[in-house]
């Protein structure tokens, strides 16, 4: 028996309702615009498996249910093509995160850079089975535990900075966030529990620092320094397993230079970010001092990474 809208399906004390193919089908009934798309139900936690639905779709979704469409995990349409996953759809359904799957060297380019920067506006962590491996939700009614092979950021556009996992690859999975109903919280996997609370968070970001490490040092530009600013600059790496919020934390030099991460910058696990000396527009992965002159000696200097609260977690001298 095909399903379609309005049917329901039985399993247990979870609710599955079919929102598509609509009746009468769209597009003169083309495939992907008439996807089998399901909402899944589970105490306070929800799932929408939207299939190859695309804009079409997308848009009799949004006007016939509106609201109702609300869930905690979403799964992108489409393999993260950019004909689905559209604004209004996504903020409709409003998901604490989302999960893509599609191979790393997808011929299609999935997912796309559209759709990853539309994740990446509403601040939605997003799970690609290309870099995480298998991916799998767990609800308890209330929570949802979301586990994965392998620790890849979850910034949108930085998915592609993580390395592949092949598919077919085996081994466990681990707890990286736990959706609750008050938002999304990070998990420390060296730790059984988590918590909401946003000291005991930065808590842990503090006792994580230790992963925070200088990746790479260009202290000497090319050509005239001091025309060329931006081809100064230090990366740093987050090589733990969190996300790292770096928030009011200082980058300075033993010459009083200093430079203050800006609030909300977080660097996920194994991913980098640069701090470069000039001008430019901040970008999840590239900040900018908007020095007038050269910061790092060409001859050699000394970086030093201080937290908000003044603790040293980082010096080295090159």
């Amino acid at each position: 028996m095909k399903q379609r809208e309005g049917d329901t399906i039985d399993f247990g004390t979870t609710d599955i309702a079919v929102l598509g193919p609509p009746d009468p089908y769209l597009e003169n009934r083309a495939r992907n615009e008439n996807s089998i798309v399901l909402k899944i139900t589970h105490g306070e936690t929800s799932f929408l498996l939207s299939g190859d639905a695309e804009d079409d779709q997308e848009a009799y979704l949004v006007d016939t249910y509106g609201n109702q469409l609300e869930s905690t995990v979403l799964k992108a349409g489409h393999h993260g093509s950019s004909s689905s996953s559209s604004e209004p759809f996504l903020d409709t359904v409003a998901p604490q995160t989302v999960v893509i799957s599609s191979a790393y060297d997808s011929q299609y380019g999935h997912p796309t850079e559209t759709v990853l920067q539309r994740f990446a506006d509403r601040s939605i962590p997003a799970f690609w089975t290309a870099t995480h491996g298998n991916t799998v939700f767990v609800s308890n009614g209330t929570a949802v535990s979301v586990q994965t092979q392998q620790a890849a950021p979850t910034e949108p556009t930085a998915l592609r900075e993580s390395s592949a996992i092949p598919p077919g690859t085996t081994g466990e999975v681990t707890e990286r966030l736990l959706l609750t109903g008050g938002g999304t919280t990070t998990v420390d996997t060296d730790d059984s529990e988590s918590t909401d609370d946003s000291d005991e968070e930065t808590t842990t970001a503090e006792e994580s620092a230790s992963n925070f490490e200088i990746a790479e040092i260009n202290a000497d530009a090319e050509g005239d320094d001091r025309e060329n600013l931006n081809d100064e600059y230090v990366t740093f790496e987050n090589t733990g397993e969190q996300p790292l919020d770096i928030s009011g934390w200082v980058l300075e030099d033993t010459a009083d230079h200093s430079y203050t991460f800006p609030n909300g910058v977080t660097v996920d696990p194994q991913a980098t970010i640069t701090v470069r000396t000039g001008s430019g527009t901040n970008t999840n992965t590239e900040l900018y001092w908007d020095s007038g002159s050269p910061i790092w000696n060409n001859n050699g200097d000394t970086i030093i990474v201080r937290t908000a609260d003044g603790d040293t977690i980082l010096e080295e001298t090159y």
